[in-house]
């Protein structure tokens, strides 16, 4: 898959979206429904393009986590970028580490590649992706670019401690957190549960 030109790579990956859109339908219709939900006056049919688009997105992420396996991490990172990185910069050099809060958005596998561009080490709050072959893949890929792995459960020492160790800590916040650990917010106008780790976190450090 690494000998594909770019343009072929992120066309198969598109018509995987494309299949995954029509076949894995319980998905299909979870993601129907919450754009529904948020977002009331916009056509069905534009949903519907949207839901697709989403789906198409995840085909060429996952094209891309293959070839970033199957070439030289030098090679993935010659087309990445990254804007701001002097604020990260300037977040260690005041606080001597950092915690970076981030979404699923874009190709968010490939942000442990590209933390090599900053040169600062780098953990990782983590937790088993639903489907085992999919967690393998993206398993092998964290471990090849060097990151530290921060199992979700139990996160909170080891967070402490590689914040201690002058280590980046990168979380993900956008998951549902459930009754028992996260606390409810208001999303797109209905109550969502979010995680009440940073808080605590910051209760913890000062």
């Amino acid at each position: 898959m690494a000998r594909l030109p770019r343009g072929w790579a992120a066309w198969l990956g598109r018509r995987l979206g494309d299949l995954a859109f029509v076949v894995v339908a319980p998905r299909r219709r979870v993601a129907l429904s919450n754009l529904e939900r948020a977002l009331p006056g916009v056509a069905a049919a534009e949903r519907r393009r949207i839901c697709r688009a989403s789906f198409q997105h995840l085909g060429l992420m996952f094209v891309e986590l293959c070839t970033a396996l199957s070439r030289p991490l030098e090679r993935t990172l010659e087309g990445i970028t990254v804007d701001g990185l002097h604020h990260l910069r300037n977040a260690v050099e005041t606080h001597g580490s950092a915690l970076v809060l981030t979404a699923h958005l874009g190709n968010w596998e490939l942000l442990a590649v590209a933390h090599r561009l900053s040169s600062f080490p780098l953990s990782v709050v983590v937790r088993p992706l639903d489907a085992p072959w999919l967690d393998a893949v993206a398993d092998r890929l964290r471990r090849k670019t060097g990151i530290e792995l921060i199992d979700k459960r139990g996160a909170l020492r080891p967070v402490l401690g590689a914040l201690q160790r002058g280590r980046l800590v990168g979380i993900l916040m956008d998951q549902n957190a459930g009754r028992r650990e996260g606390i409810f917010v208001s999303f797109f106008g209905r109550p969502a549960s979010t995680s009440r780790s940073i808080a605590v976190l910051a209760l913890r450090t000062g």
